[in-house]
């Protein structure tokens, strides 16, 4: 049917090719939301869309996943730097409250 195919094609030139993998979900909702739009004027009330397959040429499909991965490396990479400042910060606060307590003792001892 024209429309479905017109639906498709309309809601899928919004999003880039490696959006159309990563996006899925939204690529579904735009799909239904053009997909109802137009059916609806010629009596059709679509209930759902699914999206079965998109395919792209294998280079592309490793290229994205490439992406993806390196995104999630890089992530991972942000994430272990949060984590090393946070663990230094922990460690200077601790040594603040030694150098206190030591300052503390030695103005004890020598108030003696």
């Amino acid at each position: 049917m024209p429309a479905v195919h017109e639906s498709v094609k309309a809601s899928t030139a919004q999003f880039s090719a490696d959006e159309l993998i990563t996006k899925r979900s939204a690529v579904k909702d735009t799909m239904f939301k053009i997909l109802s739009e137009r059916m609806i004027t010629r009596g059709i009330i679509v209930t759902d869309v699914s999206i079965v397959d998109f395919n792209f040429s294998e280079s592309f499909n490793q290229a994205i996943e490439s992406k993806v991965t390196a995104e999630q490396s890089a992530l991972a990479q942000k994430n272990k730097l949060e984590q090393v400042k946070y663990e230094a910060e922990q460690r200077v606060t601790q040594a603040k409250a030694e150098a206190e307590a030591i300052r503390i003792q030695a103005q004890a001892v020598t108030s003696q």
